[in-house]
């Protein structure tokens, strides 16, 4: 049997993380007697009834036995996590093929506004970009320092130094 590691998937088998969280979900709530258990048993039932429909598939074909066998009243009767485990190692593969019309196809469709970029000139800006006081803060310490020469050349139009 092989084991297979949530943390060696590939980002791109999402159904397969999907399934695992389920089974363990299931697992979780059954040690601990949650409420959530039986959603997950729908759920689980209901994925497993819908494998049964693509019995035309190979991989679902060979495993078409276990499938079955988890819909059962005695499956859910004996509640063994490692029935569970079972389930979810050789299962976990099979559930890309539930694949529902157009799910992946389906662009992301967003609507996004740019406050920065939809600018236009001659339109007053918001308070936010209000350079009132950072203008009088240059013009008090222009005047506070009128007597350097770096402000005096400012004030005339000279070019400044290095040493400015």
């Amino acid at each position: 049997m092989k084991l297979r590691r949530w943390y060696f998937m590939a980002d791109s088998d999402e159904p397969a993380k999907r399934f695992d969280n389920l089974i363990y979900g299931l697992m979780l709530s059954q040690i601990e007697a949650l409420q959530t258990y039986n959603t997950a048993k729908r759920q689980l039932c209901g994925l497993m009834n819908e494998l049964e429909k693509k019995i035309t598939i190979p991989q679902i074909q060979t495993r078409l036995p276990l499938i079955q066998t988890v819909t059962t009243d005695e499956f859910w009767a004996a509640g063994d996590l490692l029935a569970f485990e079972k389930v979810r190692q050789e299962l976990c593969e099979l559930i890309k093929f539930i694949i529902e019309e157009g799910q992946e196809k389906s662009p992301v469709i967003t609507s996004l506004y740019d406050p920065i970029l939809n600018r236009n000139e001659g339109l007053v800006m918001e308070a936010a970009y209000d350079y009132g006081d950072y203008k009088m803060k240059v013009n008090c310490d222009v005047n506070d320092h009128q007597d350097t020469l770096a402000i005096q050349k400012l004030r005339k139009n000279i070019s400044l130094s290095q040493m400015d």
